[in-house]
């Protein structure tokens, strides 16, 4: 809900070209120990997105812990199922906050080259 009337204490984005900086964009392929638990994701493919461990220390509100990476072995005859935790506490962030601060910092530069346009 973005309502006006349930909000409080707004105010404009500022510096947000400064923070945008502190991003780190990166391309990277999944873990075999991750794909062993994932087999859905196409282990070939290159993704593109954060590392959360990094986006975190931009934004510490949109990153949580997921969980832990399970991989778990079917019971078979005679067998029960088996639980293996490959990591813990996996982070994973929310790129709302991230919306904001892009748009904020395409102001922010469209102010700058205004000002430079006109001096």
């Amino acid at each position: 809900t973005s309502d006006a009337r349930i909000k409080k204490d707004v105010e404009t984005i500022t510096g947000a070209t400064a923070k945008i900086r502190q991003l780190r964009p990166v391309s990277y392929k999944y873990t075999d120990q991750y794909l062993s638990v994932h087999p859905e994701i196409d282990g070939s493919k290159t993704y593109h997105s954060f590392v959360a461990d990094e986006y975190e220390s931009v934004f510490p509100n949109a990153v949580s812990v997921q969980g832990d990476l399970v991989k778990v072995t079917p019971a078979v005859e005679g067998r029960d199922e088996v639980r293996e935790t490959l990591l813990t506490n996996l982070k994973q962030f929310t790129p709302h906050d991230l919306q904001m601060f892009l748009t904020a910092a395409i102001q922010e530069l469209d102010a700058r080259i205004t000002a430079l346009e006109a001096a």
